[in-house]
């Protein structure tokens, strides 16, 4: 099927969706307790077919999106299912799962690196990751989500907190933005136990190992657009003592009604397209609104202003031949326009999905987090 363009797929609305389960997720053996996964219940504002009469739109990873966006969620087969956590020191980094809230069944994944005798008393910057996935897939335990946050634990020296948050369109926007702040409420918590020497809720490896003062949030693709979110809201709300010092988006995840340059040129692309990009928006957005909401195009008048209040300092890190590159690069220039300090970083021949260049991308996030 050739990518969905502008009016075509304004035109499937953003109206309800039904959520049909074929599988409960692979049962797991976890370190800590949290939250079981779960399925919602099916919902739905009209009647949709059975699903032997509706044709397959779109094939994500753990999700089948049908022409009228009803989607079956499933378990993925090995390798990319589930990761489980272990305490224990593997390959010079443990990890363990922390439910934050159990209404909502919200959980993170943190990861410690293993340090020598010199650095065991040191306290580490704080990393708090976003997976990417348009909103509707991944999760803090994906191979890909875990194999990142290891890998920048053991090579960055920081202690790094995957957050698993509520996905569309069970929960549509802003519930992913809600369950990134209250992760950052529990951090803020987690560093005023610390401070009065507490116990109950502290958590050991927080209290032992991190510096509550140097937070970083850091997101790839609509984990990028939640990083931007969050730091927009935590410039109005209070999260002291916890201090955020930089944020870290990679091909951040933006859109808007009107087709850019590199949506044209790139829009047909194998992997992430315009069709793609387009189903995810309408099935994560609140129902009844375009992509020029201030969820999707931080550039829209009506979204939150950037000037003076108060954003750290970004590393934007985008592809050439991304489809969104050009509304990513007019939201660096925008921030940079609202004096914000801003390295953006270009690399002209990847695409939204650049596994060529996660090295890279470990240098650059090291220097700008140790800077």
């Amino acid at each position: 099927m050739p990518p969905l363009m502008g009016g075509e797929m304004e035109s499937l609305l953003i109206t309800s969706v039904i959520l049909e389960v074929e599988h409960v997720q692979n049962g797991q053996a976890h370190d800590c307790a949290r939250p079981p996964h779960h399925h919602e219940l099916s919902f739905s504002a009209m009647a949709h077919p059975p699903l032997e009469n509706r044709s397959v739109l779109l094939d994500l990873p753990g999700v089948t999106v049908y022409n009228d966006l009803a989607i079956t969620r499933h378990p993925l087969p090995l390798p990319d299912s589930p990761v489980s956590p272990h305490s224990h020191f593997v390959n010079g980094v443990a990890c363990k799962d922390v439910a934050v809230n159990t209404d909502t069944g919200v959980w993170v994944r943190i990861f410690l690196p293993e340090l020598d005798c010199v650095d065991a008393v040191a306290k580490l910057p704080i990393v708090v990751y976003f997976f990417g996935g348009g909103f509707i897939c991944g999760g803090a335990d994906t191979p890909e989500t875990h194999d990142i946050c290891e890998n920048l634990t053991k090579k960055c020296k920081v202690l790094v907190v995957a957050v698993n948050y509520r996905r569309a369109p069970e929960h549509r926007l802003p519930a992913a933005f809600d369950d990134g702040f209250h992760v950052l409420n529990w951090l803020q918590m987690q560093a005023k136990l610390a401070s009065a020497q507490a116990g109950g809720l502290l958590d050991a490896w927080l209290s032992s190992h991190a510096n509550f003062s140097i937070c970083f949030l850091m997101g790839y693709s609509s984990g990028g657009n939640i990083v931007h979110q969050l730091a927009l809201r935590a410039a109005r709300e209070d999260i002291y003592p916890l201090k955020l010092q930089g944020l870290i988006m990679i091909v951040p995840y933006f859109g808007r009604t009107s087709r850019t340059s590199s949506e044209i040129e790139y829009g047909g692309g194998e992997h992430f397209n315009l069709q793609i990009s387009d189903t995810c928006w309408a099935l994560a957005l609140p129902q009844g609104v375009d992509r020029d909401h201030p969820f999707c195009n931080p550039l829209n008048p009506e979204a939150p202003k950037l000037e003076g209040v108060g954003i750290p300092r970004c590393l934007v890190i985008i592809g050439g031949k991304d489809i969104l590159h050009d509304i990513q690069v007019e939201y660096a220039f925008s921030l940079m326009r609202s004096k914000v300090d801003v390295q953006l970083v270009d690399f002209k021949e990847a695409g939204h999905i650049m596994p060529d260049y996660l090295e890279e991308h470990r240098r650059l996030i090291f220097d700008f987090i140790h800077r």
